[in-house]
């Protein structure tokens, strides 16, 4: 543009830009990658200009860029991307195809709602997180790897627990019954059989109880203890590095007081031979 003199800006150069954009989140490009390897197809629908949305989908590695969309036209993208996922898993026989949107902001709460699975970041809007059905507390991108992967062994465990009640039962209710009696001569007492029923119950507890025990290789949990362990090896380096220091001095001053106390060493004449003595 001209400055208001009516000089162009080869004349009057200007001496000065200011740029304001929303940074980017340090933990995106690698949430969006981790999403990737797992399979899940990630898209951006943001109601900045298209500059804007391309610039940060080609920093963070997304291909689908939906830009100065609408609350409106972010529905219509969530059920387009529905749509599209529907015929994608009837075609190669998978599961249904779910959509997942993650938001913070008042736009974005008709789209969660509308998506099979909305999740907020915790410092967003209140309606955001009354619209989601997951909210990171701690605002980590990174956790939206972690609840999925999360969920993904929970089902897994879920599965595996069904299965071995269905054998347990089908293979335990036919002894009790007698069906083996014909060919061991022998029933399961009563007692044996309800205590057996009630291992079945505790075997299935215990299997869910592993869960406490899981934890998900990716998310602001891995991320914090990741931080500790390195906080701990460098307080064990710097605590190695000071004990060897110490020593070091110890030895020099050790050294320093051999060579004084041999420097005060005189031979006395022992009578038979040379003894060697301190003044």
């Amino acid at each position: 543009p001209g400055c208001h003199d009516g000089k162009s800006e080869k004349e009057n150069p200007p001496v000065g830009l200011v740029c304001v954009s929303d940074p980017i989140r340090p933990e995106a490009k690698e949430a969006i990658a981790a999403l990737t390897s797992r399979g899940v197809t990630t898209s951006i629908v943001s109601g900045d200009n298209w500059r804007v949305a391309r610039a940060v989908a080609a920093q963070v590695g997304i291909q689908t860029v939906v830009a100065e969309a609408l609350p409106g036209d972010k529905v219509t993208a969530v059920k387009d991307a529905q749509r599209d996922a529907r015929a994608f898993a009837k075609r190669f026989g998978k599961q249904t195809g779910a959509v997942l949107v993650v938001g913070d902001g008042i736009n974005d709460a008709p789209a969660m709602a509308q998506a099979d699975l909305g999740i907020a970041i915790g410092a967003g809007t209140d309606v955001a997180m009354e619209a989601a059905g997951v909210v990171l507390v701690k605002s980590n991108l990174l956790d939206v790897v972690a609840a999925l992967d999360i969920s993904r062994v929970v089902f897994g465990k879920i599965k595996l627990n069904l299965f071995f009640s269905l054998a347990y039962n089908v293979v335990g209710i036919p002894v009790a019954a007698g069906a083996l009696y014909p060919l061991i001569k022998m029933r399961l007492p009563p007692e044996l059989a309800a205590l057996a029923m009630a291992l079945s119950s505790v075997s299935v507890v215990l299997s869910s109880l592993m869960l406490t025990r899981y934890r998900p290789p990716i998310g602001s949990f891995a991320s914090d203890a990741l931080k500790k362990r390195n906080a701990i090896l460098a307080a064990v380096d710097f605590s190695i590095g000071e004990q060897k220091t110490k020593r070091q001095t110890d030895q020099q001053g050790a050294q320093g007081s051999i060579n004084v106390a041999l420097s005060e060493i005189q031979l006395v004449d022992g009578g038979g031979g040379t003894g060697v003595g301190l003044p």
